[in-house]
């Protein structure tokens, strides 16, 4: 047998403090450091970016511009991001960041595609030349995608903004909170092209489990967005019990589960492994599982990029 939670972070830290553990406890959120008989699961965002942004990184994309809410949520994830991003040895070109509840995004759209610079050089032409010169917007070229931190409701309206701006063709790659963790077609044609990674079930609901989340949350309706994903990792926690010896003393074991493939590291830490996908007609469509590589050299290596980085580092994901 064993122990599920507590969910709560301050909860969580209290269990460090008691000596005797005689039975494992799966704590439902993060905890720092190896602790015995604390196994520590959760939805860690920072864990789902590494994987976004090995699975860019294995796209061949070099240079990003990251795109985030002016929330302490959004610096976090966008400063955990351009972290990973340069120690697998890519560019971090600009960030910005817009206010929230818009419906006008037009401002730090423009300033990170440098439509702003492009403006402010055709104005100072037409001064200098004193003549009535035809302009069209010329957005930055040196980038290979945007990372955009966004809600359904902020990505389906960033989403066209980006193609008005001439950046129809450049890929954006967005958390799973992108998607409402429900299937609506009509909203989320907006949508269409965005990468994300996020729990199989959601993303593949016709896959087959042996507990089977979606059968079991029929009987409520209203449970939508991070409650599907928080049923999910209860449900997930149960599942884990009879097999936590397995997994925590084989490195190489793995449990197929709701939230992703799981595997235990030496921290303690229930690791795991997400689908990723991209929206096409409005749906999410899989396009199979995250990368899960231990070293940016390792993914470096499988990549081989025409360029070689200058600012590569060799540190675990």
């Amino acid at each position: 047998g064993a122990i599920i939670g507590p969910l709560d972070k301050d909860k969580v830290a209290d269990l460090k403090m008691i000596n005797k553990r005689t039975i494992p406890v799966i704590a439902l959120n993060k905890i720092e450091g190896t602790n015995h008989n604390i196994f520590s699961f959760s939805l860690n965002p920072e864990a789902e970016l590494t994987q976004l942004a090995s699975l860019a990184w294995l796209k061949g994309h070099q240079n990003v511009l990251i795109l985030s809410p002016k929330t302490l949520y959004g610096e976090r994830l966008a400063t955990h991001f351009a972290n990973t991003w340069q120690q697998l040895g890519g560019t971090v070109l600009d960030v910005e960041s817009y206010t929230a509840n818009q419906t006008d995004y037009s401002s730090p759209i423009k300033k990170v595609l440098n439509l702003d610079q492009s403006n402010n050089r055709f104005k100072t032409l037409r001064n200098r030349l004193n003549l009535n010169i035809n302009f069209e917007e010329r957005r930055r070229q040196d980038a290979n995608f945007i990372f955009l931190i966004a809600s359904p409701r902020e990505g389906r309206l960033i989403k066209p903004q980006l193609r008005f701006f001439r950046a129809a063709k450049l890929p954006v790659y967005s958390t799973s909170k992108i998607y409402s963790a429900k299937p609506n077609k009509a909203a989320d044609t907006d949508l269409n092209g965005i990468y994300f990674c996020d729990m199989p079930s959601l993303i593949d609901p016709n896959d087959d489990k042996t507990l089977d989340a979606n059968k079991l949350t029929h009987h409520w309706p209203s449970l939508n967005g991070s409650y599907q994903r928080l049923f999910r990792l209860g449900l997930d926690a149960y599942q884990l019990i009879p097999h936590l010896n397995r997994l925590n003393t084989n490195s190489f074991a793995r449990l197929s589960g709701e939230t992703g493939i799981l595997s235990i590291g030496q921290d303690k830490n229930i690791n795991r492994q997400l689908s990723c996908a991209t929206f096409t007609n409005g749906a999410s469509t899989t396009t199979g599982l995250a990368p899960q590589l231990e070293k940016t050299n390792t993914i470096q290596m499988i990549r081989k990029p025409s360029s070689s980085p200058t600012n590569s580092k060799t540190t675990p994901l």
